[in-house]
């Protein structure tokens, strides 16, 4: 017996972190292979030694995306999340914890990530533990991470966002994305991104229906390290919308001004001039402040709750952005709130 979406069986496509000399203000994120949109998650968190676990659960049937809510009793206080809400078919598969402040030097954690999907006739349910190990800030080392692509099929030149972690290195040791591949094929690395996103384009070069895997180099100067691998399915057409690198800051208040937009194909003549912040609420940007490679001064609307901002022209929509709202009563722990 088994049950598959589209050929691909339920199951875990990856996780992080992992091993040892994790950094202390590392996040922690599992990936899913299918939708778990219908499904309940528990993460779970505990220092080895430790037998008080904290644990946090979601159901985005219902509607719970995110949760500060610890429902163990355990001391590790943070958010859990959703992080690639929207399409109910394509999204929710990677979920993420966010500590509320950089989690002890030194020690070892047990992660566990259970959920209610059943996986076979016996009614064995998907779950998933795994272990890493913090050193300190100064000390610890990170490889980059890809948990997912904002799409993971397009034709060439399409805008995708590639999103995970440690895309410039460590908070005492950065790094430069050096190269971004699509199998051995160089696509764009933008003049700007983020430790947890970076935007790019489908270089040319392969044919409808090949298959290549997206991964991506970061180099510390010292070293190059070289992320995880994912696939993306190349579609007929060519792409000619918006690209979007990033959000300045990609973080921040209902109603804060001057939000800036930095990416590539805006349209300098754009009749459409839009930003769309999650879940719908879409800001009208003056020709004034709209260039081909930037959007100036945009305010964050007073409705938005944390998810993925995207700019849109006459061509299209362009890639998402994921950006972080905080606002007083939205149960989630911001900087300065713990």
């Amino acid at each position: 017996w088994e049950f598959a979406t589209s050929n691909i069986v339920p199951g875990v496509a990856g996780y992080y972190p992992a091993g040892n000399n994790v950094c202390s203000d590392a996040g922690v994120s599992i990936t899913y292979n299918t939708s778990m949109y219908y499904d309940l998650i528990t993460f779970s968190i505990q220092s080895v030694g430790n037998p008080a676990p904290s644990s946090y659960q979601l159901d985005p049937l219902n509607g719970i995306e995110t949760t500060t809510a610890n429902i163990g009793s355990g001391a590790i206080a943070g958010e859990f999340r959703v992080r690639d809400q929207g399409n109910i078919s394509t999204g929710y598969k990677v979920f993420e914890f966010i500590p509320a402040a950089d989690l002890p030097d030194n020690a070892d954690y047990n992660v566990s990530v259970s959920t209610t999907k059943i996986i076979d006739a016996n009614g064995n349910t998907l779950n998933h533990a795994w272990t890493f190990s913090v050193t300190d800030l100064v000390n610890c080392v990170c490889t980059p991470h890809i948990s997912y692509l904002s799409k993971n099929h397009g034709p060439q030149g399409e805008c995708i966002t590639i999103n995970g972690y440690c895309f410039d290195g460590t908070a005492n040791k950065t790094a430069n994305v050096s190269n971004i591949y699509f199998d051995t094929a160089n696509a764009v690395v933008p003049p700007v991104y983020s430790g947890t996103a970076v935007g790019t384009t489908v270089p040319g070069g392969f044919s409808v229906g090949d298959t290549p895997n997206v991964s991506l180099e970061i180099d510390y100067g010292t070293g190059v390290f070289t992320s995880n691998q994912t696939p993306f399915n190349i579609t007929a057409g060519a792409a000619n919308g918006p690209c979007l690198w990033a959000v300045q800051p990609d973080a921040g208040q209902r109603g804060m001004p001057g939000i800036r937009f930095i990416g590539d194909r805006f349209g300098d003549t754009a009749n459409i001039r839009e930003a769309t912040f999650w879940p719908s609420e879409t800001v009208n940007v003056p020709a004034a402040e709209w260039t081909n490679t930037t959007i100036e001064n945009v305010t964050v609307p007073m409705t938005v709750i944390d998810g993925n901002v995207f700019i849109t022209n006459d061509v299209g929509d362009s890639n998402p952005i994921y950006f972080d709202v905080s606002f007083c009563g939205d149960g989630n722990i911001d900087p300065g709130e713990q």
